[in-house]
């Protein structure tokens, strides 16, 4: 007589099985729905944050940017940019990235990652990525792209390219200052204080709501002083978003 009790507490007891089985599927669905598009992204965060506390900027510039952003500046400048952020903000002590912080937008996503520079408070950065291999398509931080522009026209008064040099002259000086004119006048330099042997961004700051940015270069020449001239740079980020020298560049 005690049977058909006993079966019906199993049956109730599979029943609960197959319930609870049941949520625990629709669970692991909505968990792999919501988390399986993310990794590929995080994955790129992660490796960018390992990377850069780390100070393994080749690294990260060869395994996490696109191939358009490669282009717009080089891995030795890249490199240069983030070693000048160091020494003058500290090193990245820590990075954290999460598959709760990604937005997948169309093809593309967004990462905020979180940065503490050893002598600044933590800041949020949002890495914009894209692709099928997810690689990052904005520059993180934003004092790079000026400083790429002013190392750029340092590199080219040391190999005494003028005219490389001139191009990245906003029309604020080329209205008033022929190409010319302007390889003249360093030719002029050239002869009375020799060429140009060393040039190097030693310091940069940037205003972002004014889309300006202030650098200082150590400019050597053959008979100029030792240890080089202290020059200003100038530039000015314009409409296209593209960072041009915005005075000429003196001592």
């Amino acid at each position: 007589m005690s049977a058909p009790p006993q079966r019906a507490f199993l049956s109730g007891r599979r029943i609960a099985w197959l319930a609870f089985a049941g949520v625990t599927l629709i669970a692991i669905v909505v968990l792999a729905l919501r988390f399986v598009p993310v990794l590929g992204p995080t994955g790129t965060a992660w490796g960018y944050c390992d990377d850069l506390t780390h100070a393994r900027y080749i690294d990260l510039y060869t395994s996490h940017f696109s191939t358009t952003l490669r282009a717009q500046i080089s891995a030795a400048h890249f490199a240069a940019a983030e070693q000048l952020a160091d020494h003058q903000a500290g090193i990245v002590a820590t990075c954290d990235a999460s598959p709760l912080n990604v937005v997948l937008a169309g093809n593309g996503a967004q990462v905020k990652v979180t940065e503490q520079r050893v002598h600044y408070d933590a800041v949020v950065t949002t890495l914009q990525l894209g692709g099928a291999d997810w690689r990052i398509t904005a520059f993180p931080d934003p004092a790079v792209a000026p400083f790429g522009i002013a190392q750029s026209f340092c590199d080219a008064l040391a190999t005494a390219d003028y005219a490389t040099a001139y191009g990245f002259f906003a029309p604020s000086i080329t209205a008033q200052l022929t190409q010319a004119r302007y390889v003249g006048v360093e030719g002029f330099a050239d002869q009375t204080d020799g060429k140009v042997t060393a040039c190097a961004i030693t310091q940069l700051t940037l205003d972002l709501p004014n889309h300006t940015a202030a650098t200082r270069a150590q400019v050597t020449r053959q008979n100029g002083p030792a240890g080089g001239a202290d020059v200003a740079i100038t530039l000015a980020q314009g409409a296209t978003g593209a960072w041009q020298i915005t005075t000429l560049p003196t001592a």
